[in-house]
């Protein structure tokens, strides 16, 4: 099954140059994220990938992000899926929205 999900982080800011994140991002095995930042100090991270549970997908999608960009605070999972019992809590509680 795929799942699309987005996790948002608070980051240090980088003005708009996101390249340094891109580049980290992509060594850790992220290279099919979608990267935006909306306000400053503040990363949306959108996947797309294939798992048995949406739990397993996003804490693996934290993990790698985490050893890309470790001063990186999660803030909120939004995992899009027709089941809501499937959304993802990346590591037991959720966070809460910005």
């Amino acid at each position: 099954m795929e799942f699309s999900f987005t996790l948002m982080y608070r980051v240090p800011d980088t003005g708009k140059d996101l390249s340094a994140f891109e580049r980290g991002l992509a060594e850790a095995g992220c290279d099919d994220v979608l990267l935006g930042s909306g306000l400053p100090g503040v990363l949306a991270l959108r996947f797309q990938r294939e798992g048995t549970a949406a739990d397993d997908v996003a804490r693996a999608a934290c993990v790698q992000v985490q050893s890309a960009v470790p001063e990186a605070k999660l803030i909120t999972v939004h995992v899009d899926v027709s089941n809501p019992a499937s959304a993802s809590t990346c590591g037991g509680s959720r966070a809460e929205p910005v």
